[in-house]
Formats: C-alpha cells, sequence, structure tokens
C-alpha cells in the first residue's frame, strides 16, 4: 500500500494493514489488547532499539534486519497508535522518538532482558549494564522484584 501503513478510518469501518489482519482482537485481555498495537517482532524490536537511542531509519535498518518496507510499516503503524514521533527538523534525516506511551512500555523490557539472563547463555548481555534517568518513569512496578526469588 502507498504511503505507509497507518491505520485509518473510512466511514465507521477501520481499516488495518495487512501484517495487522492476523492479530489477537476476538479475546479480551490486557495482553491480546497491548498486542493488537504492538505486538509483532517488528514492532517490538523497533521500540527497543528507540529505546537503546538507535532513531533513525538506517540505523534501524541494520539493527533490526528488518526489510526497508517492513521497516516503513512498522515505523508509520507507531506513529498511528502514538508509540513512536517523528521529527522532520532535518528533512534528510528525520528521527524517530519515545512517546510516552512507548516510555511505559521500558519495565517491560526491562523485564524481558531478566528473563533472558535467567533461560539464555547471552554473554553480551550479560556483560552489559545499564544506568537509568528515571525522571520521565513511572515507579517500578513489583515484577521487577521478582528475581530477587
Amino acid at each position: 500500500m502507498p504511503g505507509g501503513a497507518a491505520a485509518r478510518i473510512s466511514g465507521n469501518k477501520l481499516w488495518v494493514p495487512a501484517f495487522m489482519k492476523n492479530t489477537l482482537r476476538t479475546k479480551a485481555s490486557s495482553i491480546n489488547r497491548a498486542l493488537d498495537e504492538i505486538g509483532d517482532k517488528w514492532c517490538l524490536l523497533i521500540i527497543q532499539e528507540v529505546f537503546w537511542g538507535i532513531n533513525t531509519f538506517t540505523e534501524m535498518l541494520s539493527a533490526t534486519g528488518a526489510s526497508r518496507g517492513v521497516l516503513s510499516d512498522r515505523l508509520n503503524w507507531l506513529q498511528s497508535v502514538d508509540c513512536l514521533r517523528k521529527n522532520k527538523s532535518n528533512p534528510t534525516r528525520p528521527t524517530y522518538h519515545m512517546t510516552q506511551k512507548s516510555i511505559e512500555l521500558y519495565h517491560n523490557g526491562l523485564m524481558a532482558m531478566n528473563w533472558e539472563r535467567k533461560y539464555f547463555s547471552t554473554p553480551e548481555l550479560d556483560s552489559l549494564e545499564l544506568s537509568h534517568n528515571v525522571q520521565r518513569l513511572t515507579a517500578v512496578p513489583w515484577y521487577c522484584l521478582l528475581d530477587q526469588f
């Protein structure tokens, strides 16, 4: 589809891009609702890379391994659901930035990292040390304490 894959409303029907057609819209749960918006692998990888400071199209292309078309579709989708915002102040090299909605996924990323450290051999992750700027983040939820048990 030309021009990207953002959701559009036509009349009273919502048009959804092809990659989102097989989402889990049939069951009502918080996990299903979250996956309806950010639930494919590429969307989650893009959000992860923006967390790490990778915020240009070219950098994301290299970091995620996505094709140009897939990356473009997912960036458009993430903007349409208010998970990323595009800064066009440099028209030849726009950058993508977190919104409050995507910043609040940060704890889920930490939870996935803890899970990966526990169940997989990842020496590069084991040597990673995170420092946090918590000025814009919400309070640490209870599940971050689970690795103490």
